[in-house]
């Protein structure tokens, strides 16, 4: 999935105002909530655009600072760190495109070098994870799917683990759906 692709994808995955608000959002908490699946388009910038990370393009060319996927966020802008690209965090931890240019990864923070999860192949795929990963979270918040439904949390955590590059990222996608009781 390219960054575009992403930034639609994303808001097509907002739970509607009404099905917030059904679930005791007031009118502002719900405004507030699906701002957090909108990003905002950068000023034009022709070096972002030729980055080679679908990820690092996302971070580089939309304002993705509010989007937070489960405790997925990212940052307003990539910041160069010794394991490689840190784009975000999940919670504290550094969510980092790898130093090979490809993977993404998450590490421990405060510990140096201490791999917590790996969560995708590339960045690309790491998008398509994460949108799925969206949907599925945004329908829990509004009762779709039972939030302690585990099965439907484990299911969707493979899928998200097969979108994602495979099982070596299978751990990631299952914290990350809550996919453990």
């Amino acid at each position: 999935m390219t960054a575009n692709e992403f930034v639609d994808e994303l808001a097509r995955a907002a739970p509607s105002l009404d099905d917030l608000m059904k679930v005791g959002m007031s009118r502002s908490q719900a405004v507030h909530f699906r701002n957090g699946f909108r990003c905002q388009k950068r000023e034009h910038d022709a070096a972002s655009e030729r980055a080679h990370n679908e990820l690092l393009r996302l971070i580089s060319l939309w304002d993705a600072s509010t989007v937070k996927v489960g405790m997925v966020s990212f940052f307003p802008a990539p910041v160069i760190v010794e394991d490689g690209i840190q784009v975000g965090s999940v919670e504290v931890d550094p969510l980092i495109i790898f130093a090979d240019g490809e993977e993404v990864i998450v590490t421990e923070f405060g510990v140096h070098n201490h791999l917590l999860w790996p969560a995708s192949e590339s960045g690309e795929r790491f998008l398509d994870a994460l949108i799925f990963a969206s949907k599925f979270l945004g329908d829990s918040c509004v009762r779709k799917i039972d939030f302690n439904d585990f099965d439907a949390a484990r299911a969707a955590a493979t899928e998200c683990t097969t979108l994602a590059g495979g099982a070596r990222y299978h751990d990631f996608y299952l914290m990350l759906l809550g996919a453990e009781p």
